[in-house]
């Protein structure tokens, strides 16, 4: 290159043209959330009207409205119409989190061993934050789904029923966790693992094994829960779900194959309907 000679400079023009600039209207909905959480709002709280929003975010009504409805919208409230009415913090259910939540995942191509990765991280942890906060009632609860688990190992329960049972042992525990974060990533891991029963079930036809380590396992975590035993329960809990995570990734790599064949098998069918027709 010639003393004369420079580098070009890159230009940032194209970038800056891409960039999205939010819409005004989005402003407005971040500014009312951000009001939301610093005041620690409830769910049945009532927010400004509409008129006193125009004034406190010196914006257009239009403008509000547009932010108001894009909360709506995400369920973060609910508006009511009429002169009684207006906007109040609305009740977002767990089922309603983790079903959107579920949404985004189902096309990551999620494994079993992706999800007992996950679940071997948090639910330990939750089970022993939990444990002070287990009530008589909740020993009995988890008693009533062993003795449920072993009618269904002695196949007085139909699969699904026993399935409910098992992973109804693992909510009543997690539902006394104080952590929220905790609380809400081992029911959604819990969720998660309902739908790959239901749509992508490989424990059968090893069924009775899987049932026979889970019982096992849930009764010697429940000694320690009884003991008030932390840490212990924990440590079971993690064995506990190494066991299965072994167990299912196993069958996992059984199953996937036929699995595989049926998906391009699908792709092959949609495919050969997405031909023109031949000309006649």
């Amino acid at each position: 290159m010639a003393p004369s000679e420079t580098k070009p400079q890159p230009s940032f023009a194209p970038l800056r043209q891409r960039l999205k600039r939010p819409k005004k209207s989005e402003l407005i909905a971040d500014e009312i959330r951000r009001w939301i959480v610093r005041r620690q709002l409830v769910p049945g709280d009532r927010l400004p009207n509409e008129k006193e929003l125009v004034k406190l975010l010196q914006s257009s009504r239009g403008t509000v409205r547009e932010a108001l409805k894009s909360l709506e919208a995400q369920g973060l409230i609910e508006i009511t119409p009429g002169a009684a009415g207006g906007a109040r913090i609305a009740v977002i259910s767990l089922d309603s989190a983790s079903f959107q939540l579920k949404n985004f995942f189902y096309f990551d191509r999620l494994s079993w061993a992706d999800v007992y990765d996950f679940r071997a991280q948090v639910e330990p942890r939750t089970t022993e934050l939990s444990v002070p906060h287990l009530t008589d009632a909740d020993i009995a609860a988890l008693e009533r789904t062993i003795s449920r688990c072993h009618e269904g190992v002695n196949g007085a329960l139909l699969p699904h029923e026993h399935r409910n049972e098992e992973g109804m042992f693992h909510t009543i525990i997690a539902h006394r966790c104080p952590n929220a974060l905790l609380r809400f990533g081992t029911l959604f891991v819990h969720d998660i693992l309902k739908d790959f029963v239901r749509y992508r079930n490989v424990i059968h036809p090893e069924s009775q094994a899987f049932a026979t380590e889970c019982v096992s396992a849930h009764e010697a975590i429940l000694a320690l829960l009884r003991k008030r035993d932390g840490p212990g329960a924990a440590a079971r809990m993690r064995e506990h779900i190494d066991e299965l995570a072994r167990f299912l990734t196993t069958r996992e790599r059984q199953v996937e194959p036929n699995l595989l064949l049926e998906r391009r098998q699908w792709n092959e069918l949609n495919a050969f309907n997405r031909l023109p027709p031949e000309d006649s």
